[in-house]
């Protein structure tokens, strides 16, 4: 009878072994490909290391695919599979879209992947008459996102016949917009079913949990990847490489990034797509939450002024939209917003001892920096100087003030990836030559029409979101958390056009309104427990 029970299990094992096999493979890739700088800089042999491992796992990926092929009943695993790489290469591409960033191909690397996975959804909707083409096309707010896009891929081309604009920008613009739309069929035809955005929802965690636990190690050992703009020779990193060399109180995390504001734009949307539903079991609801307070805390450490008022909102208004009990609401918000930046405070404390005891004495962090890194001195240190005509609020505001006029002036725009030309040639009083605004850098770079339809979109869809937010369990709301951390959060970036990472909660949020779920017709449309 023990031997049966031990057979039994041991069966098992090995059945969910094989089942996480080609996932665990596609994780092995994503992180290669991320770090693959890591890995060249060790000449040779790190080249060679990386090839073998990266070989390795593409061909057990292919192993996989070809096993699977023509097999009826591994139809579900090879779905979830393209479910998770989608995930993974949006994610991908919002990497390599960082300012300045070294793994800037992943952008182009991005475009291939998801046409490779669009010719998946293709070949499963022709085989239903292309159902799913045509509910994009009948969608309200599927079809205001393609008419945005295509405002957008219109201009670019007038810009490219018309105006002396850059030549590269318009075929990069066209090129991602163009695969903006094919990310948006992909997105509809494989996001259909509960189990596909709850498993949606496990990638963003285990991604979240992999990123918050590489920034703690970041900040403990002072070790930075190559994308850093810490390893770089700019001035700004120099100085700030002498302030921790003299035991200046400074401590940063960049991750796979190129600065800490990317970072931790990328940290506040994946924890609000991480946030949980309804209909999850109590132990992943609580596991969840304490994962996503962990990164709140995590984003107001690294002293991200604006991306950490985004996050702490987005997460206040999630609260309040899950209607719990009335009294609990002012409590719960009032000890959030005081608490998170009490933890921070106590936590980049804890964290600068540790990197004392790793780093030694002469290269460590002892303590929170007064008007840095807690975001709340931060915010007083910057209205301070901003009365006086100086420091990053001053020349941010000085900045916009020129924009909007140039904005108005340019009814076309300036051109895609000409930002930073324009400024050059008609410099502010900021000296700034990033946008450092999502809202503007869109709007003066494509002009008034794309600006306006993408503005009436977002509004479209956040109705329509919340309006389903009580017949799918609340998953809605942390769609709509993400995006509300997107909108004030792509105020912290330099530039953020091409970003994909702004892209992926819009992308989320129309699939689920095109999806069965979408349609707000009844709880047995509730996510699934678990």
């Amino acid at each position: 009878m023990i031997d049966v029970q031990s057979n039994i299990l041991a069966s098992e094992g090995a059945r969910v072994a094989r089942a996480r096999y080609p996932y665990v493979l596609l994780a092995i890739l994503c992180i290669l490909i991320v770090t693959y700088k890591l890995f060249i800089q060790h000449g040779l042999a790190g080249a060679l290391l990386l090839l073998i491992v990266a070989a390795t796992a593409f061909f057990g990926l292919l192993d996989f695919l070809y096993r699977s092929r023509g097999n009826g009943g591994r139809r579900s695993e090879m779905h979830s599979l393209a479910v998770v790489s989608f995930v993974l290469t949006l994610l991908l591409g919002e990497f390599g879209s960082a300012t300045e960033s070294n793994i800037t191909f992943l952008v182009s690397v991005w475009k291939l992947l998801i046409l490779v996975l669009l010719c998946f959804v293709v070949r499963a909707d022709s085989a239903h008459r292309f159902v799913l083409l045509r509910s994009v096309v009948r969608n309200p707010v599927a079809s205001a996102f393609v008419l945005t896009v295509c405002a957008v891929l219109l201009t670019s081309t007038l810009q490219l016949i018309v105006l002396d604009v850059s030549v590269k920008g318009c075929i990069r613009a066209i090129t991602f917009y163009g695969s903006l739309l094919a990310a948006l069929y992909c997105a509809v035809g494989l996001l259909r079913q509960k189990a596909d955005f709850a498993l949606a929802r496990t990638v963003f965690r285990w991604v979240l949990l992999i990123l918050i636990g590489f920034a703690i190690f970041e900040m403990i050992s002072g070790f930075h990847l190559p994308t850093s703009w810490l390893n770089g020779d700019d001035p700004t990193a120099l100085a700030k490489q002498n302030q921790i060399a003299g035991r200046g109180i400074w401590i940063t995390a960049t991750g796979p990034c190129y600065n800490q504001n990317d970072f931790c734009l990328i940290l506040a949307v994946i924890g609000c797509l991480s946030l949980p539903s309804r209909g999850e079991s109590r132990f992943r609801f609580v596991t969840a939450l304490v994962l996503v307070t962990l990164d709140l805390v995590l984003v107001a450490s690294l002293g991200s002024t604006i991306v950490s008022m985004g996050m702490l909102a987005a997460v206040a208004l999630w609260g309040l939209a899950f209607q719990w009990r009335l009294r609990f609401k002012t409590a719960w918000i009032t000890c959030a917003v005081a608490g998170v930046f009490f933890v921070s405070g106590v936590f980049f404390a804890q964290i600068g001892v540790l990197a004392e005891l790793v780093q030694g004495s002469s290269s460590a962090a002892t303590g929170p920096a007064a008007g840095s890194t807690a975001v709340l001195n931060d915010f007083a240190v910057q209205s301070a100087t901003y009365e006086q005509g100086y420091g990053s609020m001053w020349m941010r505001l000085t900045l916009y003030q020129q924009l909007i006029s140039s904005i108005g002036a340019n009814p076309l725009g300036v051109g895609p990836a000409s930002i930073h030309a324009f400024l050059t040639e008609n410099p502010t009083a900021s000296g700034l030559i990033d946008p450092h605004n999502w809202w503007l850098e869109f709007a003066l770079e494509y002009g008034w029409i794309p600006a306006l339809l993408y503005v009436s979109f977002n509004i479209l869809l956040v109705i329509k979101l919340l309006r389903c937010r009580e017949a799918c369990d609340g998953y809605t709301l942390s769609i709509c958390a993400a995006l509300c951390a997107m909108y004030v959060g792509s105020i912290a970036p330099s530039s953020s056009d091409f970003n994909v990472l702004l892209w992926i909660p819009v992308l989320l949020g129309c699939a689920f309104l095109l999806s069965p779920m979408g349609r707000c017709v009844g709880p047995d449309r509730l996510l699934d427990r678990g």
